[in-house]
């Protein structure tokens, strides 16, 4: 329901917005991209996601490496965009540091996956 009509007597019809809520999941955050960088002894996990809801949102992810072996070298969780919210329709580049690089070249990270974990309205 977009409004109600209401007339005052005397006056034509006003129509009043009724506030429409729009219920965002974690399936209206899309992973657009994420890679890892390695640059002077520094791990960053750099990416782009985006908002599909038609509300504006704050999303939280998940981040986890694993090695050749499918093993896990980190796991994380963080906010991308901190307390703000993403606009309806819109993406948000992050950057994520990890540091130091892992010295051993055996768990070196080989495969990245970023999942929306939660979302909020901030």
């Amino acid at each position: 329901m977009l409004g109600k009509l209401y007339r005052i007597a005397g006056s034509a019809p006003i129509l009043l917005a009724a506030s429409i809520a729009v219920a965002c999941t974690v399936e209206d955050i899309k992973v657009i991209r994420a890679e890892v960088i390695v640059q002077s002894g520094t791990t960053y996990i750099a990416g782009r996601i985006a908002n599909a809801c038609g509300a504006e949102m704050g999303a939280q992810v998940r981040v986890t490496l694993r090695d050749d072996a499918g093993d896990p070298v980190f796991a994380g969780e963080f906010w991308p965009a901190g307390g703000r919210n993403i606009a309806p329709s819109a993406s948000y580049g992050f950057t994520y540091v990890l540091s130091p690089v892992e010295p051993d070249p055996r768990h070196r990270p080989s495969r990245i996956a970023v999942e929306p974990i939660g979302v909020r309205q901030w």
